[in-house]
């Protein structure tokens, strides 16, 4: 928006440049908000099948064994990783999520916000 309105533009495309600023901000926290759910989610079904695991273990030991097996592995590995497909390194990471896909709400209302007030304290000169 700087850019924009360092360029000699009028108000309304640096009006247009901030709101697409301001867009861009608020999706940011649209990702934060839909990684958090994935995370609740993932966390939901592993607490299912510490439950599952503990009520009936002989069918939990026999679904992990029929994956393993199925896949052509050993029936010892991790069965959040086999049967959720969660591991460690690809658990969702909500506020990596934000970051990575811009910026945060606060960060981009404010960022975003500095060039408007910049061109309103800005005193008008009429042409010569």
């Amino acid at each position: 928006m700087v850019g924009v309105a360092a360029a000699g533009s009028g108000r309304p495309e640096i009006v247009i440049a901030g709101l697409a600023g301001l867009v861009a901000g608020a999706m940011s926290t649209g990702e934060y908000v839909s990684v958090s759910s994935q995370t609740d989610a993932e966390q939901a079904d592993i607490a299912r099948e510490t439950h599952e695991l503990k009520e009936t273990p002989e069918a939990e030991l026999e679904e992990r064994s029929r994956i393993y097996v199925g896949r052509g592995l050993d029936a010892d590995w991790s069965r959040a990783r086999d049967e959720l497909g969660i591991s460690e390194t690809v658990t969702a990471h909500p506020i990596q999520a934000a970051l990575v896909s811009g910026k945060i709400g606060l960060t981009a209302f404010f960022g975003d916000s500095l060039p408007y007030v910049c061109k309103l304290k800005q005193t008008h000169r009429p042409p010569r």
